[in-house]
């Protein structure tokens, strides 16, 4: 999902130095003006872009201007420590990180620039990546921000210059300013960003007498279930837990993900399908242990046996009636029964269990904590189909 490692940075400002120049030339032009119709009450003004999106700001603190068709200006014009302006872009036929490298070139020292993801500016189902580059302790204020986003076919971008002085109360009126412009950004029509497609649904693994799951929704929100369940939003390279902020650095391989859990890396499978269980396993290393899945003609659930073929036990099963469970792709049972090897007759009833499927390994886990066996000794079995 990564961009890959990006080359060494270009260290040259002359972009930033040359449209810094032309915005306080403006800036200077508009100031007096600025200062005395601040507050009026029909100040606020709309800009709409012909790429789908309105922002709305103050007409007489804010000058907007078109740079070109897919790009727009907005200039704060009054009182500053300097030039603060956003510049908001759309670029055709772009990924994000990749016009993200394209826009820092010119910022200078790479290992400065902090690197973030998260929801993309006016939605709360759109992901972005942000590069910001904090002002120096000692130096004129300045500090430049980033922000990009798959948009349709391309990369929406918010380029944010600033300028802070030893005047907070002037900082602050400026932020504010800026920020209220990206804040009230809206979309005609955000399209679905295919960057994403195919991560989102439901991972798991057998641990311990449990199923532990993944469960990646399409806005970005999910869950990890590990016995309890933890609210998560998930981007390109981590995972977050929303309440505690802890991070989880997670790959995407084919249908499974691996998410490295305090240094260990752990594989999850995409859920399986009901389809997937039917049919015959066995045991990899003795065939005489066979599983069954079977639909009920009632749609009801299905019909699950096993059956140990080897004398001395030879005849015994276990049957039980799954269901599939949508939220971890499991067939769960509550209704266990071991039959007799003569004449069927129910030995015991015992507790729950179930059955997990991954399609990435194509093995199926089967576990009963309760049922003891001379030969099915194991609460924790892996089967695999049989090709019989």
């Amino acid at each position: 999902l990564g961009a890959g490692k990006e080359p060494t940075k270009a260290e040259d400002t002359s972009k930033i130095e040359e449209t810094s120049k032309d915005a306080a030339v403006s800036k200077e032009e508009h100031k007096d003006e600025a200062s005395e119709s601040a507050g009026s009450e029909d100040s606020l003004e709309s800009f709409t872009s012909p790429d789908g999106w309105t922002v709305s700001f103050d007409k007489n603190l804010i000058e907007s201007s078109e740079i070109d068709e897919h790009s727009q200006q907005f200039v704060y014009i009054g009182d500053s420590a300097g030039t603060n302006m956003l510049t908001i872009s759309y670029v055709e036929g772009k990924q994000p990180e990749e016009l993200l490298y394209e826009t820092t070139e010119s910022w200078g020292d790479d290992d400065k620039i902090e690197r973030t993801e998260g929801f993309f500016p006016g939605t709360d189902d759109k992901w972005g990546y942000w590069r910001e580059l904090p002002a120096l302790e000692e130096g004129s204020g300045l500090s430049q921000t980033a922000i990009a986003g798959q948009y349709g076919d391309g990369v929406l971008q918010f380029e944010i210059i600033s300028h802070m002085g030893e005047d907070e109360d002037m900082n602050m009126a400026v932020s504010d300013h800026i920020s209220a412009i990206m804040d009230s950004i809206s979309y005609k029509d955000f399209p679905a960003q295919s960057m994403y497609e195919g991560i989102a649904g439901v991972y798991v693994r057998p641990s311990e007498g449990f199923v532990d799951t993944i469960t990646l929704n399409e806005d970005h929100t999910g869950m990890l279930s590990f016995q309890d369940d933890i609210p998560i939003n998930w981007g390109s390279i981590e995972i977050v837990e929303t309440e505690s902020g802890n991070r989880y650095e997670y790959d995407v391989e084919g249908d499974a993900i691996m998410l490295n859990l305090d240094g260990e890396w752990l594989e999850f499978s995409k859920a399986a399908s009901p389809e997937d269980y039917v049919g015959s396993w066995v045991l990899p290393d003795d065939a005489s242990v066979k599983l069954t899945v079977t639909a009920k003609d009632s749609d009801d659930g299905y019909d699950i046996l096993i059956v140990n073929e080897k004398e001395g036990d030879k005849g015994s099963s276990y049957k039980m009636t799954g269901h599939y469970r949508e939220e971890d792709g499991s067939l769960q049972y509550e209704d266990c029964s071991k039959l007799s090897s003569k004449d069927g007759e129910v030995l015991y009833e015992n507790g729950k269990g179930w059955l997990l499927y991954s399609p990435v390994n194509e093995k199926l886990v089967w576990t009963d904590n309760e049922i003891e066996s001379e030969y099915i000794d194991d609460s924790y079995m892996t089967f695999e189909k049989d090709s019989k």
